[in-house]
C-alpha cells in the first residue's frame, strides 16, 4: 500500500468549481486535457491563503531503474496568488530524496526544483500544459539519474552560507583626521579615514597644519626623520613640537601613529596672490607613545606611562623616528571628470537609474561615472559579488561577498569624491512589484539603463505606467561576441519590447549573424544550485564592449530616434557593425490581449494583398508572445508559399518550403519567434468578419496551437480594415 504525505499545513477539501484562483483554473484545465494524467483532488491550505491540486502523473521509464520513480506517481501542486511559479511536491511518503529538490522548512513531501532559470525567466514562457510535461520530464530524467548535468559538482551533504564585507579606504584631509576600522572579516580588514571622534580599534590619526604663503625657489630636502620634519615647520614658523606635547597628553592618541600632512600656499612673489597651494603629508613610524617617549615627554614607571610635567622635547632624540614623505594628489570630483570628457555630453540626462551591474554593466557605469556622466545616479541589483565575478567584473577581491549595487556605488562614489553621486538599491527589478522609493526614482529618471541581461526586466520597463526616461537595454550575446544596444526614441514611442522582436527579426534576414544565438565554448559551474553557471567568455569582451557601449551613451544628445545596433567582434578582433531598421508597433486591444504588430508589416500585407487583387491571398504570422503579460507580437510574415491557391473568394495556403523556414526561423531566434498563427485577405468592399470557411480554419490554428498552451491567432486583411481573431 502506498502512503501518502501533505505538506505540514492546515488544509480543506474544495470542489473544482470553488477554485478562485485564475492559474489554479488553467492547470485543472491543463491536467484534465493531458492523456497522461488524473486529478485527484483540489483544495486550499487555509494558513499559506494558496489552492492546491493533488493529480497521479503516468511516468515514461523503462522497467529498471536506478532510482525508484513508480510509473504513477501522485503530485501536489501548490499555487499562490498572483503571477508565480507553483510550488511541487511529490507526496508518496517514501519518494526518494534525490538531486535537484528544493530545501523547505520540512523534510517530506520532497519538493521538486524543476527549472534552471529564475522564476522572471520562466514566468515569460509558462504554461500549465508545459508546467506539467516539465513534472513528468523531471520525473523520468531522476528515474534514470540523468537530470543531474555531469558538469556540476555534486550535491553537498549540508548547505551552509558565509558572507563577507569589504569596504575600501576613504580618505579625506581636513583640520583634523581620524582613521578607523570600518569592518573586518576573518581575512581583511579594511580602513576608512573620516572625521569625527577617534575609533578605540583605530591605528592612525593625522592632523592638518597650514603655513602662511610662501615665495616659490626654495627646493628643501626630503625629511627623513622626525627631527627633519621639526627643522621643516620651523623654516615655516610653525610649532610641531608644541602639537605632539598635545598629542601625547591624549591618551586617546597614544596608541595610534601620527600622519602629519602639511599645506603650504605657493606665491610667485612676495606680496602676490596665491597659485597653488601645495600639500605634503608625512607617516611617523612609532606610536604617538613611543614617539613621546623617544623625546622625553613621557615617562615610563613600573608599565604605568605618564606625561613628564615641564618637560620640553628632546629633538636630538627625533633622529630615531624615521619618517616617510606621502605626496598627496587632489581628489578626483565629478568637475575635474567633466573638465577631462566630452562637453555638455549628458546635457538632458541628469538622473539616471541602471538596473544591473554586472559584468557589461559595472563596465559601462565605471566609465561614464569617470567621465562625469550625470549627475546622480540610482543602481539597482539584488545579487552579490562572488569569486568567479572578478574575472570580468570591475570590482576587486576586496567585494567579494558584498552586494554588487552597495559596492559599486560606495566605489563610485569614492572615486569622485561625492557621497550622493550614486545610490544603490539592493532590490530585484522585472517580473513583480517594486518598493515605492524604487518606483519614484524610476519615474522621475532622465534616462534608465538596463544592463541586466534579463527579459524580464526590459519587458517591466516596458510595462509600467507614467515612465518618462528613455529606456535603453544593453546586452551580450551567449558567446560574448556581439554587443546588442536597444534604445527606445526620447518620446518613447516604441518600446523596449517592441524593439527586442525588431532584433529577433533582423536575426533571420541577416545571414551573417545567424549564429548568434548559438554557444559552443562551455558553461562552468561555480557552486551547488542549478543555476550557478558562468559561459565562458572571454574577460577582454567585456572591456571592449563595455567601451562602445559607453561611447554611445555620450551620443545621445545627437541620436533622438529609437534605434538597435550590433556591434560583432570577428576573430581576427575587428568590429562589423549593424544597424536594424525601427518601426513603430500598432496597438490593437482585444477582451484578453493586447496585439503589437509592426507597422512596417501592416504596410508589407496590404502591399501584397493589392499586388495580388482581385484574388485573395495570405501567408503565416511570425511572433512570440508574452503569457504574463498577456501581449501578442506580430513581426513578420511569410508570404503565399508557391503551392497556395489563391482564388476571387478564397484562399488556400501552400506549405512549399514552409518547415524549413519556421526552423531557421526558431533556429536564429532561439524560439524567440515562431509560427503564432494565419492571415489572409478578403475582396475589396468585404467585411473582415470570419466566413464559415475562416471558422474552420481558425478551429485548425486553435488546435494546432493548443498543445503549446498557447491561444490561436487569425487576422483578416481588408481595403480598410483588419479583424483580429485571438482564442
Amino acid at each position: 500500500m502506498i502512503n501518502y504525505i501533505f505538506p505540514p499545513y492546515e488544509w480543506v477539501d474544495l470542489n473544482e468549481a470553488e477554485l478562485s484562483f485564475t492559474r489554479s483554473i488553467e492547470i485543472l484545465q491543463a491536467i484534465k486535457a493531458h492523456s497522461f494524467c488524473s486529478i485527484v483532488s483540489v483544495g486550499k491550505f487555509t494558513t499559506r491563503e494558496t489552492e492546491f491540486l493533488v493529480f497521479d502523473v503516468d511516468v515514461q521509464r523503462p522497467q529498471k531503474t536506478p532510482n525508484r520513480i513508480n510509473y504513477c506517481e501522485r503530485i501536489l501542486i501548490e499555487v499562490k496568488l498572483g503571477f508565480q511559479v507553483p510550488s511541487v511536491y511529490a507526496l508518496r511518503e517514501d519518494f526518494p530524496r534525490l538531486p535537484h529538490q528544493n530545501i523547505v522548512e520540512f523534510e517530506k513531501p520532497r519538493c521538486l526544483c524543476l527549472y534552471e532559470q529564475s522564476p522572471d525567466e520562466v514566468l515569460l514562457f509558462w504554461t500549465p500544459f508545459s508546467f506539467i510535461e516539465r513534472i513528468r520530464e523531471w520525473l523520468s530524467l531522476s528515474a534514470l539519474s540523468k537530470l543531474h548535468q555531469n558538469d556540476q559538482p555534486l550535491e553537498p551533504f549540508i548547505l551552509s552560507a558565509n558572507g563577507t564585507i569589504i569596504i575600501p579606504e576613504n580618505i579625506r584631509n581636513d583640520e583634523i583626521l581620524s582613521v578607523a576600522i570600518r569592518s573586518e572579516t576573518k581575512y581583511q580588514i579594511n580602513l576608512e579615514v573620516k572625521n569625527g571622534e577617534m575609533n578605540s580599534d583605530g591605528k592612525f590619526y593625522a592632523k592638518l597644519f597650514e603655513s602662511q604663503p610662501r615665495v616659490h625657489g626654495i627646493v628643501n630636502r626630503t625629511p627623513q626623520t622626525l627631527h627633519d620634519l621639526f627643522n621643516l615647520f620651523n623654516d615655516l614658523e610653525l610649532d610641531l613640537a608644541s602639537s605632539l606635547k598635545e598629542f601625547v597628553l591624549e591618551e586617546r592618541l597614544r596608541e595610534l601613529f601620527p600622519i602629519i600632512i602639511l599645506t603650504v600656499p605657493t606665491q610667485r612673489e612676495m606680496g602676490a596672490e596665491v597659485e597653488s597651494i601645495q600639500r605634503f603629508a608625512f607617516l611617523c613610524h612609532k606610536s604617538t607613545k613611543e614617539i613621546g617617549i623617544s623625546i622625553s615627554l613621557l615617562g615610563v614607571h613600573e608599565n604605568i606611562v605618564s606625561p613628564l610635567l615641564l618637560a620640553e622635547p628632546n629633538l636630538e632624540e627625533s633622529t630615531k623616528v624615521p619618517v616617510w614623505m606621502l605626496l598627496p594628489y587632489n581628489s578626483y570630483s565629478q568637475k575635474f571628470a567633466e573638465s577631462l570628457s566630452q562637453p555638455n555630453m549628458s546635457a538632458g540626462y541628469a538622473s539616471i537609474l541602471q538596473i544591473g551591474v554586472g559584468a557589461i554593466g559595472s563596465g559601462i557605469l565605471n566609465t561614464l561615472a569617470r567621465s562625469g556622466f550625470g549627475n546622480s545616479w540610482t543602481i539597482v541589483d539584488d545579487d552579490i559579488l562572488l569569486p568567479h565575478n572578478l574575472y570580468r567584473h570591475t570590482l576587486s577581491n576586496f567585494h567579494v561577498g558584498y552586494f554588487k549595487s552597495q559596492a559599486i556605488s560606495f566605489t563610485t562614489n569614492l572615486i569622485l569624491g561625492n557621497p550622493d553621486f550614486s545610490v544603490p538599491f539592493v532590490e530585484k527589478f522585472g517580473g513583480g512589484t517594486i518598493s515605492s522609493d524604487l518606483k519614484e526614482k524610476l519615474l522621475n529618471a532622465d534616462l534608465i539603463i538596463d544592463t541586466s541581461a534579463s527579459l524580464s526586466v526590459s519587458r517591466a520597463l516596458s510595462k509600467i505606467e507614467g515612465v518618462q526616461g528613455r529606456a535603453i537595454s544593453v546586452f551580450l550575446n551567449p558567446r560574448g561576441n556581439d554587443l546588442v544596444i536597444m534604445a527606445e526614441d526620447s518620446e518613447r514611442s516604441t518600446k523596449l519590447d517592441e524593439l527586442e522582436m525588431l532584433y529577433y527579426k533582423f536575426l533571420c534576414q541577416e545571414t551573417r549573424l545567424e549564429n548568434h544565438f548559438e554557444f559552443d565554448s562551455g558553461r562552468v559551474r561555480y557552486g551547488n544550485s542549478c543555476r550557478d553557471i558562468s559561459n565562458n567568455i572571454p574577460n577582454e569582451y567585456f572591456g571592449i564592449f563595455s567601451s562602445i557601449a559607453s561611447g554611445i551613451f555620450k551620443q545621445l544628445n545627437s541620436e533622438k530616434s529609437a534605434f538597435i545596433r550590433i556591434w560583432h567582434l570577428n576573430e581576427d578582433m575587428s568590429i562589423s557593425h549593424f544597424f536594424i531598421p525601427t518601426s513603430p508597433f500598432a496597438k490593437i486591444e482585444t477582451s484578453d490581449w493586447m496585439i503589437l504588430i509592426s507597422n512596417n508589416l501592416l504596410e508589407r500585407i496590404h502591399d501584397q494583398r493589392t499586388i495580388k487583387l482581385p484574388t485573395e491571398t495570405g501567408g503565416i504570422l511570425i511572433g512570440s508572445f508574452d503569457m504574463q503579460s498577456k501581449v501578442i507580437y506580430i513581426v513578420d510574415s511569410i508570404f503565399s508559399p508557391n503551392d497556395s491557391k489563391e482564388y476571387p473568394t478564397a484562399y488556400y495556403r501552400g506549405i512549399d518550403g514552409l518547415k524549413d523556414r519556421l526552423e531557421r526561423i526558431e533556429k536564429c531566434t532561439d524560439n524567440h519567434l515562431f509560427y503564432i498563427g494565419e492571415w489572409h485577405s478578403h475582396p475589396n468592399n468585404c467585411s473582415t468578419k470570419q466566413s464559415s470557411d475562416d471558422l474552420i480554419l481558425f478551429k485548425w490554428i486553435k488546435d494546432f496551437m493548443q498543445p503549446r498552451g498557447l491561444p490561436g491567432l487569425m487576422v483578416i486583411v481588408g481595403d480598410s480594415q483588419l479583424g483580429i481573431y485571438v482564442g
